[in-house]
């Protein structure tokens, strides 16, 4: 059985006893293919609601939650509306890491930090850097060792908090907003202008399977994007649609994005 099977198996295990003890049920944290191939495997089920959480609507790292049928939750916003009010029930916590003053870390020194404790990528999600230090998004269950362990990150004296996600600090500097002109609002061109690339390298990283709109992977170059979409491009970065904010007198778009960096 291969790895994706297993997930496969894992994530049907967790529908299962969302469905027959009508509870909400999640997964471990799953990178944006893992979160395609569920999303494509559970979109033929009506008996469970899905949905993927990471604690913020814009965030890469994400679990699967399956919510049974009474619960009124169908959106991001309205499960985290329902964790906010109940949060007994969710299942990740954010742990805030405040470094010493003069020491210098990045993103890849919290997550060498947290593996170098034993932690598994798939308990973590995603890791917000600031001035400061940063936030870390993870499983309930991780929480208590990793505030007890980590004490170091990098060259770095880290102290470590559980905080409540209304804290969580999603700093500017790791925001870009660019605005970008395109024919259409076809995939391949928003790609292809976002990413700067050709049309025919965008084409191919989308045929590749690449490109992911809102967790889903897309296979199709003329797919339409809209304001709001969220688009990952694997081992390339992820950018949000904001807005379009004008249209030349050849008819091309002018669109607000927010880069992720």
């Amino acid at each position: 059985m291969n790895e994706d099977s297993v997930l496969i198996s894992y994530a049907h295990d967790k529908m299962l006893k969302s469905m027959e003890d009508y509870v909400i049920t999640s997964t471990s944290f799953l990178d944006v293919r893992q979160q395609a191939l569920l999303l494509s495997e559970f979109s033929r089920y009506n008996d469970t609601k899905v949905l993927l959480y990471g604690g913020f609507d814009t965030s890469e790292r994400a679990i699967m939650v399956f919510i049974p049928q009474y619960l009124e939750i169908n959106d991001f916003d309205s499960l985290d509306r329902y964790f906010s009010e109940n949060p007994e029930e969710n299942p990740l916590t954010v742990i805030n890491l405040k470094k010493d003053s003069f020491s210098t870390v990045s993103h890849r020194d919290y997550l060498g930090a947290l593996m170098g404790l034993g932690i598994k990528r798939e308990t973590t999600g995603d890791i917000l850097t600031n001035d400061n230090g940063a936030d870390l998004i993870v499983l309930k269950s991780v929480a208590t060792y990793i505030m007890s362990e980590l004490k170091s990150v990098g060259r770095a004296t880290v102290s470590a908090k559980e905080t409540d996600f209304s804290e969580v600090v999603i700093s500017s500097e790791n925001i870009r907003e660019e605005t970008v002109n395109v024919s259409s609002m076809r995939l391949d061109n928003i790609i292809s202008a976002c990413f700067r690339l050709s049309r025919s390298d965008s084409a191919s990283a989308i045929l590749s399977g690449s490109v992911f709109v809102n967790s889903l992977q897309i296979l199709k170059c003329d797919k339409k994007v809209n304001i709001g979409d969220k688009i990952v491009f694997r081992t390339k970065g992820k950018i949000v649609l904001k807005e379009i904010s004008g249209v030349s007198k050849k008819g091309r778009n002018f669109i607000k994005i927010d880069v992720y960096v």
